[in-house]
């Protein structure tokens, strides 16, 4: 694994290795001999690949890629992999279908309140689908936060 990746997001981004293994799902000892022993087999090769990938993008490619190229990439990923229609995402997030292919064409058109509104929405549809939405007491958020 590569540490020079690893220190950055350490030191720039403030990232532990406790968030970066929890990132990566991996233990902080796995995830520190990795390091250590980049050279040895301590994980396979494919496996390595891949959290090498991932600090990789939140080192170093997330930044220059522009908003709008991300939130096609998962929109794009819930039409493919998860056969969610451009329809039903419309209908999901209240944005018309052509407001939607609009925007991801890169139509200036589009107010940006709209697509800001779009990309939050989608980005929460993406974390349902995988999965990955934290369980919410609905008791502790404040009253006007739907507001």
């Amino acid at each position: 694994m590569n540490e020079e990746l690893l220190k950055k997001l350490n030191y720039e981004y403030k990232l532990s290795n406790e968030t970066i293994s929890h990132i990566l799902d991996i233990s902080v000892d796995e995830l520190d001999s990795s390091v250590e022993f980049e050279n040895k087999k301590v994980i396979d090769e494919e496996k390595k690949n891949k959290l090498d990938y991932v600090l990789l993008m939140l080192a170093e490619g997330i930044g220059p890629i522009e908003s709008n190229i991300r939130v096609q990439a998962v929109v794009n990923e819930l039409i493919v992999r998860y056969k969610i229609s451009l329809e039903s995402l419309a209908l999901l997030t209240g944005v018309t279908q052509e407001d939607i292919e609009l925007m991801l064409n890169g139509s200036k058109r589009i107010k940006e309140e709209t697509k800001f509104d779009f990309s939050v929405k989608i980005m929460m549809i993406y974390a349902v689908v995988r999965r990955e939405f934290a369980q919410v007491d609905m008791d502790e958020i404040p009253e006007d936060f739907f507001e």
